[in-house]
């Protein structure tokens, strides 16, 4: 096991957990951690039981990966306790286990800077320096656009499941009435080959008698 809690970690670098593959228990609680690489935990195959509780998490582009990992960790049987987000406002407080992935389909890849080398001549004596400038992109957030697109997603389950579920019922309503159908009929064959019987045994009587009376 091994506990990090409390120790206002910001970050865990790529590769620091990378001699670990036999851990089975994490901690990261209690910290400034906004988000998390996918890659600085996918070495941890043994990995059975995970802290992340009471983190400024950013439920962003950023930590879609790390949900897909978390989710992986949960499928093979592994624990993790609630990850809440702090933002942006209209998921601040829920699980961003709970948050569909539909809400991360428009990120887009990370902004990067462009090295900008000066040109032009001069004279002696110049440096050859590179200019570093931001470029035009900003950080990739969750939109709320998807929102809707993931409610229409629901909605379209939801309704996919529910002709489903009534096929069902009708399907087995109609079991029910014919089960009971042949159960009726059934009953009233019993009761009409006793009289069919007597029927029979009558007629053989009436035959010998007439024969009885001609001798």
């Amino acid at each position: 096991s091994l506990d990090l809690s409390l120790n206002g970690l910001s970050s865990v670098p790529v590769g620091l957990l990378d001699e670990l593959q036999s851990l089975r228990w994490l901690s990261l609680a209690g910290n400034r951690l906004h988000g998390l690489e996918r890659a600085a935990f996918e070495p941890l195959a043994n990995l059975q039981h995970l802290e992340l509780g009471h983190n400024p998490w950013e439920c962003d582009c950023n930590l879609r990966d790390f949900k897909h990992w978390m989710e992986w960790l949960l499928y093979r049987g592994g624990k993790v306790d609630a990850v809440e987000c702090t933002l942006p406002k209209d998921l601040r407080g829920r699980d961003i286990r709970g948050v569909p992935v539909e809400m991360f389909n428009y990120c887009v890849p990370p902004c990067s800077r462009n090295v900008l080398n000066p040109s032009g001549g001069g004279g002696g004596g110049g440096g050859g320096g590179g200019v570093e400038a931001p470029g035009d992109c900003a950080r990739a957030r969750y939109r709320p656009a998807s929102v809707r697109r993931a409610i229409g997603t629901v909605v379209i389950a939801g309704v996919v499941c529910g002709i489903v579920c009534i096929m069902m019922v009708a399907a087995a309503a109609y079991g029910c009435i014919y089960a009971s159908l042949m159960a009726k009929y059934q009953r009233e064959l019993k009761k009409r080959q006793p009289l069919m019987g007597d029927g029979e045994a009558d007629a053989e009587d009436r035959e010998e008698k007439q024969i009885s009376s001609v001798a």
